[in-house]
């Protein structure tokens, strides 16, 4: 068991979600292991998330969570709850509140930053709030039970040569039915999901997912935050490839068990197979370019968006001519970009027509 209890900051991102946030607010905040705080970072949404979950803290909204998992968020929290709000604009070194066990800071961004970056954000302001020993990136739309933390500590605890950690993940349709176990990612830069694990094993794995990330904070401070160079999707996968290339121990912990309702991120940013195949396809190849020597990552390059032709003309039906057109953009812009930010897939969409 653990004894000394170290902290852990629980990184939570919210964007045009705010009745998945409380959900999963409501199942976080009744975590058995209570050494915690949660920094919930607002991505400049427009759906009015700030008011909707500063009158849930406050309680002031007679808010009813239609859940799966009653047993989970019910009964609620009592209210009010303390939110420390603070601009993302800053740069925190002016930030002196006191910040009490398991209270929230808020933190409210101008412009979506994207993933990597807010979750970056959260990690450095909880270095400078709480010296946290484990921070734990946590999807909004994930549900998760009581015991999913203890056990994530516990086993980083118990075994110190365990880097990162994930939880496994259920789907929150299907009770039962486990998402997500981690992976391993393939010497052609694909990666093989695991969907099976006992709920004693520590599964090592080379592949671990972004959604419920658990991570020792001196892992962070060694080798890097996540990867600023994507505004949606690959961070994990990019992630993965560095603690690989360091020899670094990943785990999957089926003790650790959280509930998602999968797709829900990625259905609100993008609203087609066009999109997200194109996307993941310019994301991956400029990934490889710092992980594969340059000789390899060109031929590779070509074989990969062969596959990647199949699956819009044949999978997704795409006629042959739009594909062609698209593999040959994702070619082309590969080879000049660096990095796939906000501001670059903005313009890809506009000059392609994707939207």
């Amino acid at each position: 068991m653990v004894t000394d209890k170290p902290h852990v900051s629980i990184i939570i991102l919210n964007w045009n979600g705010w009745q998945d946030t409380i959900e999963c607010l409501e199942s976080v905040l009744k975590f058995e292991y209570n050494t915690f705080n949660i920094i919930l970072i607002d991505n400049n949404s427009s759906d009015n998330s700030l008011a909707q979950i500063r009158n849930w803290a406050n309680g002031e909204a007679n808010i009813t969570i239609n859940t799966k998992f009653p047993d989970l968020i019910y009964p609620l929290e009592t209210k009010p709850i303390n939110v420390i709000e603070i601009s993302g604009d800053d740069d925190f070194s002016n930030f002196n509140s006191t910040v009490g066990n398991r209270e929230i800071v808020l933190l409210k961004n101008s412009d979506n930053v994207g993933f990597a970056v807010a979750n970056n954000q959260g990690m450095v302001l909880s270095s400078k709030l709480f010296q946290s020993k484990y921070y734990f990136m946590l999807n909004n739309d994930m549900v998760v039970e009581k015991d999913a933390l203890t056990d994530l500590v516990e086993k980083l605890e118990e075994d110190n040569t365990i880097s990162v950690a994930q939880s496994t993940i259920y789907s929150y349709e299907i009770k039962d039915e486990i998402a997500n176990t981690g992976g391993k990612i393939l010497f052609w830069g694909q990666t093989k999901h695991f969907k099976q694990i006992d709920t004693n094993e520590v599964k090592k794995i080379s592949f671990i997912c972004g959604g419920a990330l658990f991570v020792r904070a001196d892992v962070i401070r060694s080798y890097g935050y996540l990867s600023g160079k994507f505004f949606f999707g690959e961070e994990d996968f990019e992630y993965s490839m560095r603690m690989k290339k360091n020899q670094l121990k990943m785990v999957c912990s089926g003790g650790s068990h959280v509930y998602h309702k999968v797709g829900m991120s990625v259905k609100k940013l993008m609203h087609n197979y066009e999109q997200r195949t194109f996307l993941f396809a310019l994301n991956r190849t400029i990934d490889l370019k710092d992980y594969f020597p340059k000789y390899i990552w060109h031929g590779w390059r070509i074989l990969f968006l062969i596959y990647f032709a199949y699956l819009f003309w044949i999978r997704y039906k795409v006629p042959l001519q739009r594909t062609m057109f698209l593999i040959m953009k994702v070619y082309i812009y590969s080879g000049k970009l660096n990095d796939v930010k906000k501001d670059t897939v903005e313009r890809i969409y506009l000059e392609l027509d994707l939207r």
